[in-house]
């Protein structure tokens, strides 16, 4: 029925706020680890790679069980509680992590470009990647940051789907899915959905970029008040 347009839907809410969380937590950490003694300042290569570094610790604490479940009840068409039963006791609870290799491949990539794209973006507005933009600046930059990742990471999620559907037996590994992807349907499988995730991805990290802005403003606010 039309309900069932929604299984995977509980799994989504449940983990998208420790999701995000993770994700800014971890990216702000990896640049104050990864940026000059000296000035304090990040390169490009270092926000890339503070990016990449915040997508695998999402994806290994949020994003893997959170994908595996959502496409595990989508497949077997259950919902969150008998869809989850089902996957404990007829693979274990390792069957909760499922493509866990190619989700950190995903994620790594996926908020690597998202980051460096807007340090980029602010950079080239502002003269400065660490500047702090108008909000509508902002969600246009999350668009764009959206739209770049969707473009250069979509093999590792068309990969990273099939590991974690019920078909994963078909694979040896993730590197096996690769091969068998590009040997028997070509390159352009891997962007196989690439549109209808840019219809998600894309207003969805405008949106995050804007919230994630007034979440800081609302701490820093209320951080200041306090002193």
């Amino acid at each position: 029925g039309f309900l069932s347009l929604y299984n995977g839907l509980a799994p989504v809410l449940l983990f998208s706020v420790p999701k995000a969380g993770i994700r800014f937590g971890a990216n702000q950490y990896f640049k104050n680890l990864f940026a000059d003694k000296e000035t304090g300042k990040v390169s490009m290569g270092m926000a890339f790679l503070a990016g990449l570094c915040a997508g695998v610790c999402e994806a290994t604490f949020a994003v893997v069980p959170q994908e595996t479940i959502k496409t595990k009840l989508i497949n077997l068409n259950m919902g969150m509680v008998d869809g989850v039963s089902h996957i404990v006791k007829t693979e274990g609870i390792g069957g909760l992590y499922s493509g866990l290799v190619s989700t950190c491949m995903k994620q790594g990539g996926n908020q690597g470009s998202r980051f460096f794209f807007m340090a980029q973006y602010r950079a080239f507005i502002a003269g400065d990647a660490e500047a702090k933009l108008p909000k509508h600046l902002t969600f246009l930059g999350g668009l764009g940051a959206g739209l770049f990742s969707v473009l250069t990471t979509s093999p590792f999620d068309v990969v990273k789907t099939r590991m974690q559907s019920v078909e994963a037996k078909n694979y040896k590994g993730t590197f096996d899915c690769f091969r068998q992807i590009l040997t028997h349907e070509g390159p352009l499988a891997f962007f196989n959905g690439a549109l209808a995730r840019s219809a998600r991805v894309v207003p969805g990290q405008g949106i995050i970029f804007v919230s994630v802005d007034v979440v800081y403003d609302l701490i820093s606010g209320f951080t200041a008040k306090k002193k």
